[in-house]
């Protein structure tokens, strides 16, 4: 359980990230 929660939450981190990365390019 620990291990898909944890798998779920780094997922939303790299989506979170690759926004980032892609906002200046919107610019």
């Amino acid at each position: 359980m620990y291990t898909v929660l944890s798998l779920y939450l780094n997922s939303i981190n790299t989506e979170v990230e690759r926004r980032k990365l892609s906002f200046p390019m919107l610019l």
